[in-house]
């Protein structure tokens, strides 16, 4: 919005009370970033530029055709994976893929997510072309250049960059033909490089300084601060059911995920009954997942149940075992590369936001992998475990879905009851409330105030503009807070979600 008014190529959100907080501690979006004389809340640059004109000719419903091409080209990423692993066309791999997993959700919002995950997994397809001798070993450069493309907009693709390139690339090879499997990692090691420091320096031209290194650097810095608490939120976003923070969701999504995987293995030993017992115990667990109502499911294996039907390529039996045959190889070392990444990403993902996020965010590409493991499994066992493993995809898709647009539609009418208020500022006890709105803080004289000192600091600066009523927006569990020389006027009900209370603690000057 504030590069199509007149700011241009430089992202800068402004900062109304710049003067009073120089830090930029209460601006109004909460994570904002004072980088030389601009106030800057993103993650990339690029995907920015590639909606930008998007967005000037028709809004952000039309900027929205850049995620949804992220969303295609990673349906048809995992088509050619299955084409390569197994034996079909690909296509139900393209479809299912694109509308009966995450990245369907990931399509519908301006995140930098689909277009990350599109650009691992061709990576991923080019190694394994590499690996079958479809192409040379120079195109190990490619395989780089496409991890580092996704890693100026996602963090972890360094992690899946080098997981995944050892693995298939080197590992997976190194019997067969050494050199070729040595010259690959090189290779990619090289072009991994070449977009990450042109993504460095256009941020040094328009900002003058980088952020996207500094913000991997600073990431990797805290990776062994709170082990437990990134245990936990990593076992969340793997297998939590729902947002809530505790480890009943989490056990019921390990529940779920063992399961549909049994099903799965139970079905290609030949035990129909035991398969068809388990998958009723599966569409059981999914509907207790999901009778809380709508919400977000952060875990993996609960929002990408077809992940879990992937796991069955590492269980002995289950895929024949054909020395000769390198695909066989292949979609377990696939599978085993996306286990091997997960704990290595909960090392380094940021710690705090589990809860409020679909199917893992930073472990994408790992549900992907299995899921096309997932597919080909499928594709040996009778038809229905594969209309269950399709159907529970289906449908915790849809809910998804449908929590999306609950969700957008409800936050759209509080923003709209906000804009109307005439309160000379207005101070947001919850730190990420305000950037729902999106560009609607815009130069308005809107806070964000976590903590209490920072209550204090934004009435501070609330009296430094000779205010008459400060509104405080707070979650109604909160308790209202006594500001000294400020008196309660009123409390007023904002509209928000059902069976939770947003109200404004509406102050005025002692």
């Amino acid at each position: 919005e504030v590069m199509t008014s007149g700011h241009g190529i430089v992202p800068d959100l402004g900062y109304w009370a710049e003067p009073a907080d120089p830090d930029g501690a209460l601006h109004p979006y909460y994570f904002t970033a004072h980088i030389g004389s601009a106030w800057v809340n993103a993650t990339t640059l690029p995907a920015l530029y590639l909606a930008w004109p998007l967005y000037a000719l028709g809004g952000y419903r039309l900027a929205l055709l850049v995620p949804m091409a992220g969303a295609v080209l990673t349906a048809l990423a995992a088509a050619a994976l299955a084409r390569r692993l197994g034996r079909g066309s690909g296509r139900g791999a393209f479809w299912v893929a694109g509308l009966a997993m995450p990245v369907a959700l990931y399509a519908l919002d301006f995140w930098e997510h689909s277009l990350g995950l599109a650009a691992m997994a061709w990576a991923t397809v080019v190694l394994i072309d590499v690996r079958l001798g479809r192409r040379s070993p120079r195109w190990g450069l490619a395989a780089g250049a496409l991890f580092g493309l996704a890693a100026t907009m996602r963090t972890e693709a360094l992690v899946y960059g080098f997981i995944v390139t050892l693995v298939v690339g080197v590992l997976g090879g190194l019997r067969r033909a050494p050199r070729r499997a040595v010259t690959t990692g090189a290779a990619a090691a090289v072009g991994v490089v070449v977009p990450l420091v042109a993504n460095d320096l256009l941020e040094r031209i328009v900002l003058r300084q980088s952020f996207r290194s500094s913000r991997a650097v600073g990431t990797a810095g805290i990776a062994a601060v709170g082990l437990s608490t990134r245990l936990r939120e990593g076992l969340q976003t793997t297998f939590g059911a729902d947002a809530n923070g505790g480890w009943a969701p989490i056990l019921l999504g390990v529940a779920f995920a063992a399961v549909v995987l049994a099903s799965v293995v139970l079905a290609r030993r030949g035990e129909a009954r035991g398969a068809r017992l388990a998958g009723y115990g599966a569409i059981a667990l999914l509907a207790v997942a999901l009778s809380a109502g709508l919400g977000f499911v952060p875990g993996l294996f609960v929002a990408t149940p077809l992940a879990a039907v992937g796991l069955a390529v590492l269980v002995p039996g289950v895929v024949p075992v054909d020395r000769a045959d390198a695909a066989c190889g292949l979609v377990r070392e696939l599978a085993l590369a996306a286990l091997v990444a997960l704990p290595v990403v909960w090392l380094f993902q940021y710690a705090g936001g589990a809860g409020p996020q679909w199917a893992g965010r930073y472990v994408l590409l790992s549900g992907l992998l299995l899921s096309v493991a997932g597919l080909v499994t499928l594709e040996q066992v009778p038809a229905a475990p594969r209309r269950l493993a399709v159907g529970l995809a289906v449908a915790v898709t849809v809910f998804g879905l449908a929590w999306m647009s609950q969700r957008t539609h409800t936050l759209a009418g509080t923003f709209r009851a906000l804009e109307t208020r005439d309160d000379a500022v207005l101070v947001s006890r919850e730190a990420h409330l305000l950037r729902e709105g999106g560009p609607v803080a815009l130069g308005r004289p809107w806070l964000t105030a976590e903590t209490t000192a920072e209550l204090d600091e934004a009435f501070a600066v609330a009296g430094d503009r000779a205010a008459g009523e400060v509104g405080v927006l707070q979650s109604g569990e909160r308790a209202v807070v006594e500001v000294p020389g400020w008196r309660v006027q009123r409390i007023d009900t904002v509209p928000f979600f059902s069976g939770l209370r947003l109200e404004v603690v509406v102050y005025r000057p002692a």
